[in-house]
C-alpha cells in the first residue's frame, strides 16, 4: 500500500514539473491573419480569416476601396495557407499563398467579387 503511494506521489510530482509551451504570438482558434495590398495606392489592409470557411473578399478587406483593387497577397500568421479567386464561384483562381514564405504578386486586379478561403 504505502509503495502505491509513493509510486503514484512520485508520479504526479513528475507530470506537474513537464514544462509547458506558451505560443507568445497567438490568434484565435482556426483563424490566419492575411494581408491583401494595393502598392499603385500604398495601402495595405489586414484581416483575420476563418480557416475552412469560403469568404468573399470585400467584406474582409474594405480598407482597399470599393472594388477591392490589390496586386499583394501576404501571410501574417506563423501557419497557415490561403487561396483568393476572383470570383465566388472559385474558378477565377488568382493566387495561393503559404505562412513563411514571401508575398505574392498578382498584378493589379478587382477582388470586390473575389472569393478567399484558407487553411490551418
Amino acid at each position: 500500500m504505502k509503495a502505491a503511494f509513493i509510486i503514484s506521489s512520485l508520479f504526479a510530482a513528475i507530470i506537474s514539473a513537464a514544462p509547458v509551451e506558451v505560443k507568445t504570438r497567438q490568434l484565435s482558434s482556426g483563424t490566419v491573419r492575411v494581408q491583401l495590398s494595393n502598392d499603385a495606392q500604398d495601402t495595405a489592409v489586414q484581416a483575420e480569416i476563418t480557416t475552412g470557411v469560403l469568404l468573399n473578399i470585400a467584406d474582409n478587406f474594405q480598407g482597399l476601396g470599393r472594388n477591392v483593387p490589390a496586386n499583394r497577397v501576404g501571410i501574417i500568421s506563423d501557419s497557415g495557407s490561403c487561396s483568393l479567386f476572383a470570383d465566388p464561384a472559385t474558378v477565377q483562381f488568382v493566387a495561393s499563398v503559404i505562412a513563411g514564405g514571401d508575398d505574392v504578386d498578382f498584378g493589379p486586379i478587382q477582388l470586390g467579387n473575389g472569393a478567399i478561403i484558407c487553411s490551418p
